[in-house]
């Protein structure tokens, strides 16, 4: 019923298809086949339903090439970037394995992921996702010489954007020491010179407006004079 006015090469084994709130579809086109490998690509196309007629407004191949076997899927995000599931990409000679790419409206590459060969992914997606766990942030320590090294980090929350430390005599008594921007997934302390007898510590999960998400446990660094907190 409709026809296509600036594509010469059509789809073919494809998956995916999505209508977008313009009313424009999306198409993962896987393109080959087993016996015939050929590079996939995404693409969007405009619908004139009146005249009947199929306006490709973009495309992306990658380079060099990907052919998803079979699987695969384009999703277009709010700032108009494309992402893009490679589904089961073939390993024959000349074709690329990747798992997941994510382009901008110029189709410059900005985010790639590949997961070990052989594992694959039907579909691919992203999303804003905000993690705050169940657990209470982790605290650890190590001594060399007269330095204390505390470790901390709270696995899989997202609005941490500072830890602020705590030490003190006693678990009643904690001062505040330092506050360390999150830079990674461990954040480091590294204490010089304390007092005798300083040997309890805390830490404290931050927002970015400074405010206090959760606290570790109170550890101490030496049990013989400090009994563990219980």
């Amino acid at each position: 019923m409709f026809t296509f006015t600036n594509n010469s090469q059509h789809f073919a084994y494809q998956h995916d298809v999505r209508q977008l709130p313009n009313g424009d579809l999306t198409v993962f086109d896987n393109q080959g086949s087993q016996q015939a490998p050929a590079p996939s690509q995404g693409l969007e196309y405009k619908l004139d339903e009146v005249n009947k007629t199929v306006t490709q407004v973009w495309s992306f191949t990658h380079t060099p090439p990907v052919f998803a076997t079979f699987m695969g899927n384009v999703q277009k995000l709010a700032d108009g970037n494309m992402v893009l599931g490679w589904g089961d990409p073939s390993q024959a000679a000349g074709y690329s394995f990747v798992s997941m790419t994510e382009v901008n409206p110029e189709n410059q590459t900005i985010l790639e992921l590949t997961f070990d060969e052989p594992y694959v992914s039907y579909r691919a997606f992203r999303f804003p996702w905000q993690g705050t766990p169940a657990t209470l942030p982790a605290l650890a320590y190590k001594i060399a010489g007269n330095t204390l090294t505390l470790g901390y980090s709270w696995n899989g929350a997202t609005d941490v954007t500072s830890y602020r430390v705590y030490g003190g005599a006693s678990p009643q008594s904690l001062n505040w020491i330092e506050e360390k921007p999150k830079t990674d997934f461990e954040t480091q302390s590294q204490l010089t010179d304390l007092q005798q007898g300083e040997c309890y510590f805390q830490v404290a999960a931050m927002d970015q407006n400074g405010n206090e998400m959760a606290r570790s446990q109170i550890i101490s660094t030496d049990n013989v004079n400090c009994p563990a907190v219980q």
